[in-house]
This record gives C-alpha cells, sequence and structure tokens, in this order.
C-alpha cells in the first residue's frame, strides 16, 4: 500500500510543493507516472516519495483535465 504524499512529507507546505512539481513535470514534459517518478528521483527525491508524488499528481491531472485533448 502507498503512503499518501502528505504521509511521507514531512508538513503540508512540503507536499503540495511537491505534488505541484510533479503536475508541472506531467504537464510540461511528461506523459506517464513513471516518467515523472525518473524525473523527481533526478532531483534527488527517494523513490517511495516519487511513487506517491507521481500517483497523486496523476490523479490530480485527470480530474483537473479530463475531457480536454490528450498529448
Amino acid at each position: 500500500m502507498t503512503k499518501s504524499t502528505l504521509e511521507i512529507c514531512s508538513n503540508k507546505d512540503e507536499a503540495q510543493h511537491l505534488i505541484m512539481a510533479a503536475l508541472n513535470v506531467l504537464c510540461d514534459d511528461v506523459s506517464t507516472v513513471e516518467d515523472a517518478k525518473k524525473m523527481l528521483v533526478s532531483k534527488g527525491y527517494n523513490e517511495q516519495q516519487c511513487e506517491a508524488i507521481a500517483e497523486r499528481a496523476n490523479e490530480l491531472y485527470i480530474k483537473h483535465f479530463k475531457g480536454k485533448d490528450k498529448k
């Protein structure tokens, strides 16, 4: 079971920042959760953090952009 981003991060502001960073990555350069995780790992986050962050960001991405054309 994947921990939520808030459980992994030390505080809510940090969690929000990481989710937004992952969303920006997904929207601009990356088309998959796996690619987003690789991008976050390259920025210094550990694999567990990246998995939770990328999954949540993907959920938000789908929620906010559903119905719009995909790349």
